[in-house]
Parts: C-alpha cells; structure tokens; sequence
C-alpha cells in the first residue's frame, strides 16, 4: 500500500468514531497489536468500533486477493454499518457460498428482509449508563470506575443513586454479577497500569465485603462476567488463546471456594469477531456480537444447546437495529433491557415484546407446489396497506399481530408471479398459489465484430498489419416461451472482470444490466450454477489492467470489485 494511502487512513481513523465507552471493551485498543498488518489489523480496528478505517483496509485485501469465508462475512458486517446495504448484500452472499454452512443463506435473507422490532422507549437517568446490570430489581453500573446502584420508578426510569462497595479496591470497576442471596459476587475490574480487565470474586462476610480476589491468572482479558444463580456457573467473555477470534464466551463452575477452569463455548456461538455481555435465562443464552451476521455492527442473538450437536443460534431481528446492541437485560418474558450506542453514547431502553393476540401462517407456492421465497404477504386489516408477512426460503411465513383480528385479507405479491388476493378466518393455515407471468424478455444479445485491414499501407510501409475492429450490438426480442432462454453467458474464470451487482432473480439483474450498460459500455450477465446472476464486464488478463479499470470505473460507481481469476 502506498504511503498516501496510510495518510488517508489515518486521517480517517481520526475522524471515525469508535464505540461508546465501555471499560471492557475499551481495552481491546491498547491490546491490538502495532505490528498486524492486512485483515487482522483491518479486524482490530473493526472490533474497537473504528468501521471506516476497517472498511478502507478490507477494500485493499479484497484488491490482493487475500480474502478467506469470514473476511467476506467481516466486509459485509463493516459495508452494511457504514450505510452500504447493497454492497454489503453482495458479499453476504459471497460469504454464504464460500462457507458451506447450509443454513446462512435462509439467516441472511431474514436479517437483511426484516424491517420488524420492537418498540423502545428511554428509561430515564441523569447520569451515563455504561454497562448495566440486574440484581433484585436493582440496576448497577460503573460511573467513573465506581459500581453505582440505582432504584427504578413506577415507569421504570431510574433513581437513588447510591454508590456501592466502596473502600474494597482502588482499581475501577467494569461490569458486576451478584448470586448466593446477594452475599457473593463477580466483577471485571480495569487496571491502569496494564490496561486490561480481569475478574475477581467478592465475598461479604457479617456483613462486610471483603477484600476481591482474583480469579483467573495470564496476560488475557476476562471480562462481562453472568453468573447463573440457579447453577453457579460463571458466563463470561475473554480473549485467551485458543479462542476463534477477539472476546469470546467461555463458563466456569463454582464449586463453592472457587472456579474450574474455563471452557469455550464453541463456534456455533463464537466466531472471528466479539461476543460480549452473555446472560442466561430460563429458555436462551442471549449475548451481543459483531461477528455473526447483522443489521448492522453489535447485534443481539439468542442460544440454545438442545444435545445431541442439536444447536440454536438465532439473531433476535426485532431487538436489533443498524446500530450498537450491547446488552439485554430479561426483566420478564416480555420485557427487557437493552443498551443501545446512539449517536457514541449508550442509552438504556426499555422494549416490551407485544403479546400475540392473533396470528396467521401458511405458504406461498407456484404451480408446481415448490415455496416462493420473498413473497410478501401485505394485510390490509386495519383498512390500509403497509403490514406485511415474508415468506423463508421455503415459501412458509408467520404473522403475529397484537390486535384481536377475527378475519384476515389481504394479497401476496412475488417477483416474478401474478398478485393473489386472499381473505380467511383466524388460527387457519393459508396455502396461496401464484401464477408466473410470461413477460416479453431479451433472449440473445449479439455482437458483430467488423475488421478493416490497410495491407496496401503495411505492405508499402513494411509494419505489421493493423486490425481496427467496430463493435455493432443487436438486440433481438422474441416473446417468452415456458423454458426460459437467459441472455447470460458463463464466466470465463481465467480473465479479470469487474461486479457491478448480482441476484438471484434473473429479471432484476436485467432491469440492472440495462440500468448500467450506459455507464458500462460491454457490461454482461454472468449465469452461475447456483441461479445466481453477476453484472459485470472485461476488465483485463492482468492484475495491473484490472486494477486501472477498477480505478477508473469506481468514479462511476463506488460500491464495485474484482472478480479474480481461479487459480
């Protein structure tokens, strides 16, 4: 990379901003080594919040080649924070195809589909909530490096500050978990001096707290500790080795004087990014990541280890938002807390999940009996538009309404097919058939090459012969049969090319193709074994000609990249 480009980079980190003040996550910046180069220190500035610089670092890896399966879903992540939803699309699905996982595709389309969450509302407080928690409907949370205790109102809002266990330790607090009646706790501690959390156990005896002991020992940063009172196991995150990337969760049992050692919870929960603020519950271990696919930057997710390798790991979609989700806090089963950053501040939300009153369920299918996936299934109960119902990959959906609705009506639309109107009564599985629409469509598009040769002038001149070549584009149009003829053609994986967009969908990478042949003189459909389609265009035989007609296409069009030839 050149030096200007460091220049740009750095005045981009200056000017980013990172993630609100959180003391355990505060550390992973002095830890992140000044020696890493490429992705991993692209993943370091990603994992402290500085989404821009990351963003800039990716770009040049994805240039050189140099990207492994979760790198493309690290890019995504970082494209779909900084507001390139498209983009960020692009590579989720790149991502889903390089990693082999069977079910991220269907994870992806019900993040990315999803415009569902639960209303929150602001609890009110006077001071900054850095990174709560809940003991006996007591909220605590460090200010300044002192544990603080707050009361909360009718409505929830928060009140009586008090400061608590003072005197134990000089050093500041992170985060806190209390169990055994109240007389027992774990708590992160920051130190100063090496910059870096630990936990330590606390022990009130006759009713004074004791001096903290630590509990692990090394060099790692042990952090966001839970504690499961119903089992005294300890749910914490660290950065130890042998992790799979920045904070992941690990447990540790008590045994009544202290902890086993800890073990990581696997990659079905952890992955290359951070995994913080873990909490159990009756039915889930929920816990914040940047790591797994989201709406962007720290999401919410919910996990449940059923045996038998049967594993649940779930983004909860009506929690999360494109910003920060750092915690959740139960209250019930229908209530919680949440931090959410805004604007670089945590807030503390109050989000109460709404009761399902009525509910309709079924599928869309074509006239072969196969599910349509992204049919929307749009309710006009409440004599207007605009409620709505997505079908998976399947062609199942489930809607879930608050409102005591004895009758539903509405349409399904899907891309591609004839709109159906349907009405039916509560609690009754719907089944609605769509009809394809045979739409007049581009089957061939034909170029015919012309060559002019001036052999009187090479012959008398005595130089090599020049071809001047003109390039005529004929499009001819026919009416659309029952097997479709795609205008696309197959890539030709030993040449450069460069990716304007993609689908899945054949007729919205048309509309695209026609969208950008103007800006993109030769641009072409790229059919691929698996339905998907790529727009794109010749960009050379070398990295050096890919990269100047990379250059100069990103000043038509920003959100593009490389396609390399397989080696």
């Amino acid at each position: 990379m050149s030096k200007h480009v460091y220049l740009v980079i750095a005045f981009i980190g200056f000017l980013s901003t990172s993630i609100a003040q959180i003391p355990e996550l505060n550390v992973l910046k002095s830890k992140a080594s000044q020696s890493a180069t490429g992705i991993e220190k692209a993943r370091q500035f990603y994992n402290s919040g500085d989404y821009i610089v990351a963003e800039a670092m990716l770009y040049s890896e994805l240039e050189k080649g140099n990207f492994t399966p979760n790198d493309f879903l690290l890019f995504a992540n970082t494209l779909n924070i900084d507001d390139k939803p498209a983009l960020a699309k692009e590579f989720y699905k790149v991502y889903a195809k390089e990693s082999n996982r069977l079910t991220i595709s269907e994870q992806i389309d019900q993040v990315l589909s999803s415009n569902v969450s639960y209303p929150a509302n602001p609890v009110i407080t006077n001071y900054q909530v850095s990174n709560p928690t809940v003991f006996r409907d007591k909220l605590y949370t460090e200010l300044n490096g002192l544990m603080m205790m707050y009361d909360q109102d009718c409505d929830g809002n928060l009140k009586n500050r008090t400061e608590v266990l003072q005197g134990i330790t000089d050093i500041p607090f992170g985060s806190i978990s209390y169990f055994d009646n109240g007389n027992k706790a774990v708590a992160s501690f920051i130190s100063r001096a090496r910059n870096t959390s630990s936990l330590y156990l606390l022990n009130k005896s006759k009713g004074k707290w004791k001096k903290p002991s630590k509990i692990f020992e090394g060099n790692a940063n042990y952090a966001f500790p839970h504690m499961d009172v119903a089992t005294n196991t300890l749910y914490f995150s660290s950065d130890k080795e042998g992790g799979y990337g920045g904070y992941d969760v690990y447990i540790s049992n008590f045994n009544g004087a202290s902890f086993d050692n800890p073990v990581n919870m696997g990659d079905h929960l952890n992955s290359a990014g951070n995994e913080i603020n873990p909490t159990i519950t009756e039915d889930w271990l929920y816990v914040s990541s940047n790591g797994h696919v989201s709406k962007g930057g720290y999401d919410l997710y919910k996990y449940k280890n059923l045996g038998d390798f049967n594993i649940i790991f779930l983004n909860c979609i009506e929690l999360n938002t494109q910003q920060n989700e750092l915690s959740l806090i139960p209250l019930s089963r229908t209530k919680f807390l949440i931090t959410r950053e805004v604007n670089g501040e945590n807030k503390l939300l109050s989000v109460d999940k709404p009761k399902v009153v009525s509910s309709l369920f079924g599928n869309v299918i074509d006239q072969k009996g196969s599910g349509i996936a992204n049919a929307y299934i749009i309710m006009n109960a409440d004599e207007g538009m605009g409620i709505f119902a997505v079908t998976d990959v399947n062609g199942n959906f489930i809607y879930k309404s608050d409102k005591n609705i004895a009758e539903f009506e509405g349409i399904v639309m899907a891309d591609g097919y004839e709109s159906s109107s349907f009405k039916t009564a509560l609690d009754q599985n719907l089944s609605v058939q769509l009809t394809k629409i045979k739409p007049i469509e581009i089957l061939k598009v034909l170029e015919r090459q012309t060559q002019a040769q001036s052999t009187s002038e090479s012959l008398s001149n005595g130089v090599d012969n020049i071809s001047v070549k003109s390039t005529k584009r004929e499009v001819i149009v026919s009416e659309f049969s029952e097997e479709r003829q795609p205008s696309s053609s197959r890539p030709d994986r030993g040449l450069y090319y460069i990716i304007i967009g993609s689908s899945y969908s054949y007729a919205q990478a048309y509309d695209f193709w026609t969208r950008w042949l103007p800006s993109f003189n030769g641009a072409e459909i790229l059919e691929y074994d698996n339905d998907l389609y790529r727009i794109a265009f010749y960009a050379g035989s070398s990295e050096e000609q890919a990269m100047q007609t990379f250059n100069e296409s990103r000043l038509k069009k920003k959100d593009i990249w490389i396609l390399r030839p397989k080696n």
